[in-house]
This record gives structure tokens, sequence and C-alpha cells, in this order.
């Protein structure tokens, strides 16, 4: 399967890399800015409380109210998947602040809204949704170069376009690993083409290891997501835990100036955030400074 180019960007040279907001602030601030355009990103969820699936709602939120055109590829019949935008008043949106150890973080840029997790959005604009279960690599492919190919007006069209397989490669998904392999560098050179960004989603405890390491290799960024059975105890207020476990590298060898690769997930029935891991002492019950919403 050769990739297809259907219309040419401006290039990823260092001085033009642009970003697009995961829709979680904390998250962003964590990424240097968010996914950069033109990258496949991928997550690796867990079965418990599925936090990787959470950021990619965000990222959908996040396209949605920004009117970007959004493509979502899913084994199950999920189609509300985007979540509710919820406006914050002058006392919420004054609170999004940070504790002065983290200060030094960069600061993404301030939002006066936040997404509910508990509702989802009808009717989504530019929202391309379908249920892909037991199709092949090619399948899959034409399926979504026909969708891009219909939603563009233009060969001059630049809308930023968001595209999110979720689930990928389940017990559904009818792939061996050469075909995978071919998948994803197919992908990869069409997001690069269009300066998009594709979020892939697995379960990373049901995929054989030479597979997992496989979709690793073919990604540009690579999140980790683990949930804890209980929080409380020694985790503190922590639902579970975010690993960086391969940041985007900008074009180079050189090593991303990450001060950590592990951070806390705090979530409730209605919000995710993501925070620099900070537990107290064992045995402690004292409290801790963390980012305050």
């Amino acid at each position: 399967m050769q990739p297809v180019f259907i219309r040419r960007g401006k290039g990823l040279g260092k001085q033009s890399l642009k970003q697009m907001s995961t829709g979680i602030e904390s998250l962003d601030r964590i990424l240097r800015g968010g996914f950069y355009e033109g990258t496949v990103c991928l997550i690796e969820d867990d079965s418990l409380a599925k936090h990787g699936l959470q950021v990619a709602r965000c990222f959908l939120g996040k396209g949605a109210t920004l009117q970007q055109k959004l493509f979502v590829y899913s084994h199950s019949q999920d189609e509300d998947i985007v979540p509710e935008l919820r406006k914050l008043s002058s006392q919420e949106s004054a609170g999004l602040r940070i504790a002065f150890r983290y200060a030094h973080y960069p600061q993404a840029e301030s939002q006066d809204y936040a997404f509910n997790l508990s509702r989802t959005m009808k009717n989504v604009p530019k929202l391309v949704f379908k249920r892909v279960e037991g199709v092949s690599y090619r399948e899959l492919w034409n399926t979504i170069i026909e969708d891009i190919q219909e939603s563009l007006e233009s060969s001059e069209d630049n809308t930023p376009l968001r595209i999110l397989l979720k689930g990928f490669l389940g017990p559904t998904w009818n792939m061996d690993s050469f075909e995978v392999l071919q998948f994803m560098k197919s992908l990869k050179s069409l997001v690069s083409s269009l300066n998009a960004v594709c979020l892939v989603t697995v379960a990373g405890g049901s995929l054989p290891t030479e597979t997992l390491e496989l979709l690793e290799v073919c990604s540009d960024t690579v999140l980790s997501s683990e949930a804890f059975i209980e929080s409380g105890g020694s985790f503190g207020d922590y639902s579970g835990l975010l690993r960086v476990v391969k940041p985007y590298r900008h074009h180079s060898l050189q090593n991303t100036d990450f001060e950590a690769l592990t951070f806390g997930i705090k979530r409730d029935w209605r919000h995710i955030f993501i925070e620099p891991l900070s537990l107290p002492p064992e045995g402690a019950e004292g409290t801790k400074e963390t980012l305050e919403y």
C-alpha cells in the first residue's frame, strides 16, 4: 500500500513546527504546547478507568470548539464521544492557576471553558464518524482517504484535521503485523502531508508485546495511562498515572528536556487533570502542593 498525498503541507521544519492543543490545559503544559502537527500520537490505555480515552475525547472537544474537521474510526457504535463544553465562571477561570513549585513549566493559553466528560455534544459540526469492525487494513485506509478527500473543499484547504483511531487493533480488527506496519507507515505519510494530528488509542495490556513495540516505533509520540484500582492511601488523590513513553524528538536524536516522564491523574465524574506527580511521604497524611483548579 503506497502512501497517498492528498495535499502538500508547508513542511515540518524546525522553524515551522506548530502544535495542536490536547484540550487539557495541564497536559498542554507537560507536552510544551500540545501535540505537534503532522504527527501520529499513540495512547496505550488500560482496561480499568480508560484515562487515555478521556484524553482523546478532550482532544476531539477542543477541535469541535475551534470548528476543525474531526474524523473518528471506532470498533464500537459510540458516535456520541465529543464531550460537552461548559463555560467557566470568572471565579473558576481565575482559579486555574499553577502552584509555585511548577511555575517554571511553560504556560498554556488560558481558557474560559472546560469539558464535562459526563455529557456529550450532540450534532457536532464537521465530524465524520465511522464504525470499522472486522475491516482489513486496505479497507480502513481507503475509508480514511475517501473521507478526507470528500471533506477538503479545495487543494488549498488548510483547515486543521484531527483524526482518532479508537481502540485500534482490538479483537474485531483484522490485521497481522506486516499489515500493521504498512498501515502505520502510510498513515504517518498522510498525516505529515496534511499537517494533521492522528491520535491512536490501544488497549496496551491486550496486545502482543511485539505488536505494541511496533506501534511505538511507528508513532511520533507515545503516552501510556495506568489506572489505580482505588484512589487514596499511598497514591493520595490520584486515580492513575500518565507516562510519556516516547516524547516527540523534533526531527533530532537529542533528548527532550522533560524533567519528569511520569505524571499523576486526578479525575472525577466530570473532569480530568494531569499534573507532576507529588506523593506524600510513606505513612504521612500531610497536605502536598499540587496544581490548583
